[in-house]
């Protein structure tokens, strides 16, 4: 019985990675009042350089949004596996138990 406890003990571990955190992606600090200037006032009223500048900053925030989505995709997958590996477990334990209960 003493070699399955630490079988099972490594199966309820395989579950357990490291979580990664989500990649920040820098905003810079005047993209939020271009965005509502744009907004309010229309991309018209900006000057040239201001339409490159926003352009640039709806990218950023694009990417901000994509990081944020595959971070939280991550984080679904990563729970999957662990319920899974938490009913292998379970289902071992189980296992293990009935066989010892038999063979008493």
């Amino acid at each position: 019985m003493r070699p399955i406890l630490p079988l099972l003990l490594l199966l309820a571990c395989s579950g357990c990675a490291i979580q990664h955190p989500v990649r920040e992606v820098a905003i810079p600090s005047g993209c939020e009042a271009l965005v509502q200037r744009a907004t309010t006032r229309g991309v018209g009223s900006l000057s040239e350089p201001e339409k490159e500048e926003l352009a640039f900053c709806q990218e950023r925030l694009a990417l901000r949004t994509a990081e944020e989505q595959a971070a939280a995709a991550r984080d679904q997958g990563r729970a999957a596996r662990l319920s899974y590996t938490a009913t292998l477990v379970a289902s071992l334990a189980s296992f293990v138990l009935s066989v010892v209960a038999l063979t008493q």
